[in-house]
């Protein structure tokens, strides 16, 4: 089922997430996202004879609010006894952790040969924060702490969650063949440390990249056509932009993203 992300799940601000053990378990104070669904049905593998590409970079512009601070009431060996809770990673304007996709293609190259992605408690957090995964890989859950971690999976916009693990020592590992079955916005908790955030952005294309702290992003092999560029941060928003992808041309996009949740194009 092809699926286009027009608006995502965000985080509450800081100031909301400081409660007891450092957070609250509230759900973000967004409305969950709501999606359409592209047309053309499902993606189909082609021979891609006069590929494009697009690529550019994110940046992120506004006062930026502080890293949410995290003072542990519980598990303070592992956890320690202050965690700084990194939402918004940035090389001044450069903004990492940012999902950038191309919606409109329902066919072009092959989906990405890996198939098994991770998700490791380490520290009482989760590593790594934001991932982007295809549809119908294995999710491995992770924990390197010799203590009690319940990771929840919560798809947006439904009140059951797509799986509830717990892990109790470090080493341990739980696969989940289910849990990237459809494409959207997956929510990454812990029961026992609220504070903890993580985000799968599940697929069913392969044009699609999470940007590194230098912002930057590239999709190739990209079928010429007019397409919706789409870039989602956690707290930051969602922004778009058409753009046109000529055969064997090269497009080139900077988009500002602002803490208000608007775009500068």
């Amino acid at each position: 089922m092809a699926v286009a992300f027009m608006a995502l799940w965000a985080l509450a601000a800081a100031g909301c997430r400081k409660a007891e053990n450092g957070a609250t378990d509230a759900p973000s104070g967004r409305k969950p996202p709501s999606f359409t669904r592209s047309a053309g049905g499902s993606y189909t593998e082609i021979q891609v004879t006069t590929p494009g590409t697009v690529s550019g970079t994110i940046t992120v512009a506004g006062t930026l609010p502080a890293d949410s601070v995290v003072h542990p009431t519980s598990d303070v060996a592992v956890c320690g006894a202050e965690l700084r809770d990194v939402s918004i990673d940035h090389d001044g304007p450069k903004l990492g952790g940012a999902v950038v996709w191309l919606d409109g293609v329902r066919s072009g190259k092959p989906l990405p040969l890996v198939k098994r992605y991770d998700i490791v408690n380490e520290g009482c957090l989760v590593a790594p924060r934001v991932q982007a995964t295809t549809v119908g890989g294995t999710l491995n859950v992770r924990s390197l702490d010799p203590i009690t971690h319940r990771t929840r999976l919560l798809r947006a916009g439904e009140k059951e969650p797509v799986a509830l693990v717990t892990e109790t020592d470090e080493g341990q590992v739980v696969p989940l063949d289910h849990a990237l079955e459809h494409a959207g916005l997956i929510e990454v908790r812990c029961d026992v440390h609220p504070w903890t955030r993580g985000w799968l952005v599940v697929f069913d294309h392969p044009y699609f990249e999470v940007t590194g702290r230098d912002g930057t992003f590239s999709l190739d092999s990209v079928p010429p056509g007019d397409y919706t560029l789409h870039v989602w941060h956690e707290r930051l928003g969602t922004i778009t932009r058409p753009v046109k992808i000529e055969a064997g041309g090269a497009a080139k996009v900077q988009l500002d993203l602002r803490f208000d949740g608007t775009g500068k194009r």
